[in-house]
């Protein structure tokens, strides 16, 4: 198992420093690290990038607190990235002001099956819904690379309309998975097995500040009143900033 380290407050990192400035709050998840350590005694080599809302500046942050990866979406992060690009199934190298990040680019289309597709039917339905899914997972791999599946821990069961039906389905999909690997299709691995053999051969020198959403709406805009409360934030924090940077 790899324990991941994550922003205390699940702070949407990319928002925050775009639309704030806010390094300084971004900066906390040193404090989240610490907590990891002292409390699941586990140094986290890797960070869960909140809502996968990246930014280039997180790439210092995280190297400075000794986060060495995290990961990001293919098609919100990897296909607007610059740099030398290839196939989402391998690592990447992602540059930094000072350090540097490995960042893994979760498969899009099975990620988000897992996350918001679990609204089954019956037993049965579940079931195959596994198949299906384990059957697209063995076959991206057949030609070779990483896949990996990345997604927020509860949606798989919060967003099911009979989240009793994804028992089955998780114990069907874990079974399938182990078969495949006995058979020799596949191997399941942690990030932190990956990264013991990780080689990174292509560098990233940018990408967007966006999340797995493609932007902020869903927080900025999604409910009328949320533009308000932002703005109010906004000017709160700048005039605390006016204040510390004028009185200590």
């Amino acid at each position: 198992m790899d324990v991941l380290t994550s922003m205390y407050a699940h702070n949407i990192a990319s928002y925050l420093i775009e639309y704030f400035g806010a390094e300084d709050i971004v900066k906390e998840v040193e404090y989240s690290a610490e907590i990891t350590r002292r409390v699941v005694e586990v140094k986290p080599r890797g960070a869960l990038t909140p809502e996968m809302a990246f930014h280039m500046k997180l790439v210092d942050i995280y190297s400075d607190i000794g986060v060495e990866y995290t990961v990001l979406d293919n098609k919100r992060h990897l296909e607007r990235s610059i740099g030398v690009r290839g196939s989402h199934l391998e690592p990447y190298v992602v540059k930094g002001e000072k350090g540097s990040l490995l960042v893994f680019f979760g498969g899009h289309e099975i990620s988000d099956a897992l996350s918001f597709k679990s609204s089954f039917r019956s037993e049965i339905h579940a079931v195959r819904s596994a198949y299906e899914i384990g059957l697209k997972t063995t076959e991206k791999l057949l030609a070779g690379g990483t896949l990996v599946v990345a997604l927020d821990g509860e949606n798989w069961m919060i967003f099911s309309q009979k989240s009793p039906l994804t028992v089955p389905f998780y114990e069907k999909l874990v079974s399938l998975l182990l078969a495949c690997q006995r058979l020799g299709y596949l191997e399941l691995a942690t990030l932190r097995d990956l990264v013991k053999r990780a080689d990174a051969r292509r560098k990233l020198t940018h990408m967007p500040a966006t999340s797995w959403l493609c932007g902020f709406a869903r927080w900025h805009g999604e409910v009328r009143d949320q533009i308000i409360y932002w703005e109010r934030a906004k000017r709160l924090y700048a005039t605390v900033r006016e204040y510390e940077s004028e009185h200590g």
